[in-house]
Order: structure tokens, then sequence, then C-alpha cells
């Protein structure tokens, strides 16, 4: 059993996959995660704050809630960026970072609810891609990211984070597809992931037998 009260930090930085369970109290000041293998929350727990490292990985259970009544960050920076994968509840709003560098172009998509183009303006202009019409467009100032497009963020002041707050995607999420003929890139639609959690490609074209089990990597560097 772990002795904690309600004025602990739990803080989780094995090298090994944890289990947050057992506890003595289900609150606590704050939960930082630094454990790049995984922590896994097998029990609800309440905290004031929870942090997740560049690289660490939460995962909530089934059934389990975690509460963080201040809000959860997500954090990244040059060696990554943090994993939150929620099979339970997550009752807080969440700031999600995502390091991005100046001079080149960035595929992002929003992974919380209500983000606003705000979220990346400040490094730079932002566009997407409108199929119908074959043209990349901005969209306009103060308006709602949908969660499954895909944006370019084109960063031009400095090197950093962009920062996504509101409520964390998760669950099942759609979006119409286009596809218009007699225009360029018939059929092209920029989708992204709208989660905050990485993809296992593997697992999403073995349930998706419409898409085929390839990726293609596009990069500017020679």
């Amino acid at each position: 059993k772990i002795q904690n009260t309600a004025s602990s930090v739990l803080e989780y930085s094995g090298t090994s996959a944890q289990t947050i369970s057992n506890l003595n109290s289900t609150e606590v000041s704050s939960l930082v995660v630094k454990n790049t293998a995984g922590v896994t929350l097998a029990d609800n727990l309440t905290a004031a704050t929870v942090s997740i490292n560049p690289d660490a990985k939460l995962t909530i259970n089934a059934d389990k809630t975690l509460t963080a009544t201040s809000g959860i960050t997500l954090n990244s920076d040059a060696s990554g960026t943090a994993t939150i994968i929620n099979n339970g509840i997550i009752a807080a709003t969440a700031t999600v970072e995502q390091y991005v560098t100046t001079g080149r172009n960035w595929y992002i998509s929003s992974p919380v609810t209500n983000a606003t183009t705000a979220s990346l303006s400040g490094k730079g202009s932002i566009y997407y891609y409108n199929e119908p019409t074959a043209e990349w467009l901005s969209p306009s100032d103060g308006s709602t990211l949908n969660p499954l497009r895909g944006y370019i963020s084109r960063v031009t002041t400095s090197t950093g984070t962009v920062d996504f707050s509101g409520t964390l995607n998760n669950g099942y999420k759609s979006l119409t597809l286009t596809r218009t003929n007699a225009v360029a890139k018939t059929g092209f639609n920029l989708v992204g992931n709208p989660y905050p959690a990485y993809l296992d490609w593997a697992a999403v074209t073995t349930v998706n037998t419409g898409l085929m089990p390839t990726a293609w990597f596009r990069t500017q560097t020679a």
C-alpha cells in the first residue's frame, strides 16, 4: 500500500511499466509522470495538478476516473511529446503542448475540443486543404479547429511549443471526406490524429480494411 496523503506529490519515474493502485488516499496534491515505459492508473485518483513529461505515457484503465482540479499538462520538447490514453474518465481541462521548430512546415491537428486558431497563429501562418476547390486556405482568425482536420503550421517566429487547451478528445470521431472530379489532387483530404496519443498504424489498418497498410513519409530535406 502506498502511504500517501492529500498533500502528497506522487511521482512515477521508473524505467519499467508502473501501476498506480492500492493507495492510502485517493487524493494528492499533484501527480507527475516521468516514466517513458508507461504508467497505468488502476484506481480512482484526484489531484490538483497532473503533469506528464515529454515521451512519458499515462493510461487510464476502464471504469477509473482521473480528476485534476487545476488541470492536466502534457509536456513536449525536442525529445518528444507526452501521451495519455483514456479508457476510463478524465474530469479535467488539459493543456497539450506540441514542440515545433522554425524553418519548416508542421502537419498538425487539435487534440482537444474547441481549440481555436489562436493555438497556432502565434507561431506563424495556418493553412488547411479544401479538396472541392483544390486550394490551400487560411482559417478565419479565432475560428474553431476541427479536431480531425489536418492543418499546416508554417512556423516563422521562434522554436518552442504551441499549446492546445480544452477537453481532451476521446472516443469515436468522424469527418466527412470529399472527392471532387475534374480538380487537381482529386480526393486528397488532409486528415489529422485527433487524440493526445500516437496512433498504432498497424492496428488502424487492421480494423479499417479500406485503408492501405502503407505509410508514406514526406520531407523537404534531401
